[in-house]
């Protein structure tokens, strides 16, 4: 019988990317995009300002991807 072990934040990290295409993506980087999707399409819809939009959708795109990474470097270390 197989059991799972939890070794602490550098082996959950280490489980957190996703192939795609046969590369390894840190999952961070998904919801960085996810992210700016969803706010892309919420405040287009709210103000019809194509402008603002992307603005907007860069704007929370890097703040995700940045915290992700602070996150992801910090629990690999």
């Amino acid at each position: 019988m197989a059991t799972m072990q939890h070794d602490g934040f550098a082996d959950s990290a280490a489980r957190k990317t996703l192939s795609i295409a046969g590369t390894e993506w840190p999952l961070f980087k998904l919801e960085a995009l996810a992210a700016g999707l969803l706010v892309l399409m919420l405040v287009f819809l709210v103000t019809q300002a194509p402008p603002v939009a992307v603005l907007s959708a860069t704007a929370a795109s890097v703040v995700v991807w940045i915290v992700g990474s602070y996150r992801h470097a910090s629990r690999t270390e």
